[in-house]
Parts: structure tokens; C-alpha cells; sequence
């Protein structure tokens, strides 16, 4: 389940061996869930791209990356050492303030502005998603939970660049969603859970509930977590008071 804004999340589920696409809306009475054609596919030439604060950065077939207006006709090459790019995979660009990432299949690279080049931040990656102060960015995988503060952030005290590992399971991590600006809500095999990241103690970790291989969606507008497990789908009460 990827989330698209505080009112849409998309869904990508297999039936009967096809992958059928989902838009889940929250923002109605009840939540809502349709069908929708599958991604289009990227630009001709272009492996991947992002539109960031009215600018457009993407990736080419030669390994460069490019910033450019709307319109494609203005650009400007971003790295010197060209990424190399390689047939068959499937390549992403996540921006997060001035920190630009290249997803390559599960692995993931963070652009370095002083060598001008890409360079290898993180394996088996699921997915990045930012805090709502846009301080912090939270990362996983199917076993690990780590955070990258964007910013100085004075609780818990950490500087720009900082990464702290949170947490490892044995059971296979789910989604992972941002609850407030210092806690996460997140699953793992049948269970949902919120964490801490303040790292100066044991981080601290409660079970919230458990629901049978559930995929969760926590929506920031209203305060409330969705829930699809066994075809159903639970909406909890509001969370945050």
C-alpha cells in the first residue's frame, strides 16, 4: 500500500496470479475503495523522474541526472560520475529536501553533492517516508527500521545527516507510517505496533492490536488507521487527541 497524499492511498494486490491496482479514499463518510489502471509507463529515454518544487528531475538511459522546467526545455546535469544503469531493473527517484535518493529494484542510493556521484545507502529498501515537520525520514526493509534526520532536531537531539537504527524483527515488516512527528505506527507478521524513536534508552514498542496478515494505511488528515485484512476493511477511531 503506497500513500499518495492524506487522502488516497494505492494499492497494488495479486488475484488469481494478475496484479490488480486499488485507489483506497478516506477523505468521504465511509472509506472508499476503486479500481485504476496500472502506472503509466516513463518517458521516452528517461529511466525514471520526480517532480520537486516546480522542477522536474530525472534520470536517462546514460546514467545522468537532470533538473529541468516543465516543459524539458531548460536542464541541468546534476552528476558528473555518470550511475551505472543496467537492463532489466527498475529504477525510482525519491527527493526529500536536498537529499536525493535512487531506488534500483530494493536497493537504494543517495546522491552525494561532493563527488557529484551516487553512492550506495541502503538494501532490500520497501519504502521512505517523511515526518510531518519534514525533519526526519523513516526507511525499511522486510526486517529493519532505521531514521535519517533531514534537519537538526532537538528531540531527541540529532544533527542534519544523523541516521539511528530503531529496531529489528524476526516477523516480516509490513508498512511502516509516520503516527506524529517522533512516533511511527507500523506492522509486522499479524501485529500492529507503535514505536518511539527516541534513541538516548531502550526504545519503547506496544502492541496496538492484530488482525490477520492486515496491510495498514494511517492517514495524518483525520487521525485514523485503515485496515484491509481477510477482504475486510476496519477504520480504528481517532488516534491523536
Amino acid at each position: 500500500m503506497d500513500f499518495l497524499n492524506s487522502e488516497e492511498a494505492s494499492l497494488e494486490v495479486e488475484i488469481a496470479e494478475q496484479i490488480k491496482y486499488f485507489i483506497l479514499k478516506v477523505n468521504e463518510t465511509q472509506p472508499v475503495l476503486t479500481g485504476k489502471e496500472p502506472p503509466s509507463p516513463p518517458l521516452e529515454n528517461i529511466l525514471t523522474y520526480q517532480e520537486f518544487n516546480n522542477d522536474i528531475y530525472y534520470l536517462d538511459e546514460l546514467g545522468y541526472l537532470f533538473k529541468a522546467d516543465p516543459s524539458l526545455t531548460t536542464k541541468l546535469k546534476i552528476n558528473e560520475v555518470p550511475f551505472l544503469v543496467e537492463q532489466g531493473m527498475e529504477y525510482e527517484l525519491r527527493i526529500f529536501q536536498d537529499y536525493t535518493f535512487l531506488e534500483e529494484d530494493q536497493t537504494l542510493y543517495l546522491f552525494n553533492p561532493d563527488s557529484k556521484s551516487f553512492e550506495k545507502f541502503f538494501e532490500s529498501v520497501k519504502d521512505l517516508k517523511i515526518s510531518p515537520d519534514f525533519k526526519k525520514l523513516v526507511y525499511f526493509n522486510d526486517s529493519e527500521i532505521w531514521i535519517l534526520f533531514l534537519d537538526y532536531d532537538p528531540q531527541p537531539f540529532h544533527q542534519k545527516g544523523d541516521k539511528v537504527f530503531l529496531t529489528r524483527f524476526s516477523e516480516k515488516i509490513g508498512e511502516v507510517f509516520w503516527w506524529t512527528n517522533h512516533y511511527l505506527i507500523f506492522n509486522t507478521g499479524d501485529k500492529i505496533k507503535i514505536a518511539e524513536i527516541d534513541d538516548r534508552d531502550r526504545i519503547n514498542i506496544v502492541d496496538l492490536a492484530e488482525f490477520e496478515a492486515p496491510e495498514i494505511f494511517w492517514n495524518q488528515k483525520d487521525k485514523k488507521l485503515y485496515l484491509l485484512s481477510e477482504g475486510n476493511l476496519y477504520v480504528s477511531g481517532n488516534l491523536i487527541f
